[in-house]
């Protein structure tokens, strides 16, 4: 995970687009289904709602930012309630 965070976090190429899109889908994909979700304990969430926080923060409304909004709030409302 480190490493997937780490290009979500680096600046788009001209070639390829952002790879937070990618990673967002992979993250909330199949709601509280989902795989990666359920093998996280509960630290693990945490950081992982920290970093949908980050985007939200920096990210959100950018052009480079593809995938809906309404997701990427929905992902951190999953990521955040059960890392409290």
């Amino acid at each position: 995970m480190p490493a997937l965070a780490k290009l979500a976090l680096d600046t788009p190429s001209d070639t390829y687009s952002w790879y937070g899109d990618q990673l967002l889908f992979h993250l909330f994909s199949g709601a509280e289904h989902n795989g990666f979700f359920q093998y996280c304990d509960s630290a693990q969430r945490k950081a992982i709602a920290l970093l949908l926080t980050h985007f939200i923060e920096t990210r959100f409304g950018l052009q480079e930012f593809a995938t809906d909004e309404d997701d990427l709030l929905r992902a951190h409302e999953l990521w955040s309630v059960v890392a409290r």
